[in-house]
């Protein structure tokens, strides 16, 4: 048994790929490893395309799909929506599949949607107050001591 962490990239030819990373239960070392399995080239970044690469992909390493008991994806609805995607064909094979969405990109989206709603001259305020104590330890000090 083993999970799946898959995040989609481009490189700077645009050419879409598919980074993946396995965790899986090591018995020799009693412990549970991570490691890079790979970077797929994908010729679509549709969720059929990026799921059937990946499967091929799994296949060649001689990873049983039905093996899979996790995957990390992304909160997109390509990776993680609930129809049509990544995570609803993996499920179609195991219903039981755990899926964790990262928490990175969460944050991340989160904060976009944040910063468009707070007036523009708070956001200058935190980049300025950022710059003010990010350049002499005194006032981080102060920082600190308040």
């Amino acid at each position: 048994m083993y999970s799946l962490i898959v995040d989609e990239i481009s490189d700077i030819a645009t050419q879409k790929q598919l980074c993946v990373v396995i965790r899986y239960f090591s018995e020799k070392g009693n412990t549970i490893m991570t490691s890079s399995l790979g970077l797929i080239a994908l010729e679509s970044g549709i969720s059929d395309g990026i799921f059937t690469a990946l499967s091929r992909f799994l296949e060649v390493q001689n990873l049983p799909l039905r093996d899979c008991v996790g995957l990390a994806t992304d909160g997109c609805n390509t990776m993680s929506g609930k129809v049509n995607s990544v995570i609803s064909r993996f499920r179609s094979v195991d219903p039981k599949l755990a899926h964790i969405r990262c928490i990175s990109h969460s944050i991340q989206l989160c904060t976009s949607y944040a910063l468009k709603v707070i007036p523009r001259s708070i956001e200058l305020m935190i980049s300025e107050m950022c710059k003010w104590f990010s350049h002499s330890t005194c006032r981080q000090q102060k920082h600190n001591d308040i």
